[in-house]
């Protein structure tokens, strides 16, 4: 003998009784069947009807029955709603769910972007820090730069962060940022290095 109301959304009326849909599901107004509960974007469901679970790290779930897989190395946070949530894994170029690139040496990526090693520095391929980078031969400076040429009369012959030493006894480099010192030649007293022509 009561007036009818339309069920609200989120709910199921069935001969008259109101129940809620599941948890982490949703239904429009006017639903009576538990089947057209359907689960929230950043959740699926493994049957219709049943409660919506929560959408595990590196796939996103739309809603409903749906769940899918980031691409190939790359990841995402749970409950994500849309393949925009997908980037690429440490060492690895790309967003939005684009296939992942390797990152190329001289450079590192982070979050699927890829960064430039500081000058006069290098990398290694699938770098994912900065501080990845290292001075080059000729160059000293910390782990990640700035990265400083040796002087003159100094060599650094290997890539990371030793710093330059001065050249041996009979060598030189005349050059700055100069990774090896080469040799020199020393005259016998009373005679000096004739002019090259």
């Amino acid at each position: 003998g009561s007036a009818c109301a339309l069920c609200p959304s989120g709910t199921i009326c069935s001969s008259g009784t109101l129940s809620a849909c599941p948890d982490n599901t949703y239904a429009p107004p006017g639903t009576s069947s538990l089947f057209d509960c359907t689960a929230n974007a950043g959740f699926y469901q493994l049957s219709a009807g049943a409660v919506g679970l929560e959408c595990p790290a590196n796939s996103y779930c739309t809603g409903g029955l749906s769940i899918a897989q980031c691409v190939e190395n790359a990841v995402s946070p749970v409950q994500s709603v849309s393949s925009a949530a997908c980037y690429c894994d440490r060492g690895y170029e790309g967003v939005a769910n684009a296939p992942c690139v390797a990152c190329p040496a001289g450079t590192w990526c982070w979050t699927g972007i890829r960064n430039l090693c500081p000058e006069n520095s290098n990398s290694q391929p699938l770098s994912s820090y900065m501080a990845n980078c290292t001075c080059n031969p000729g160059y000293s400076g910390p782990y990640a730069g700035p990265c400083v040429a040796c002087h003159a009369g100094q060599e650094k012959p290997s890539q990371g962060s030793s710093p330059c030493t001065t050249c041996g006894p009979n060598t030189f480099a005349p050059l700055a940022h100069t990774s090896v010192c080469g040799p020199v030649t020393v005259c016998p007293d009373g005679q000096y290095p004739s002019p090259a022509y």
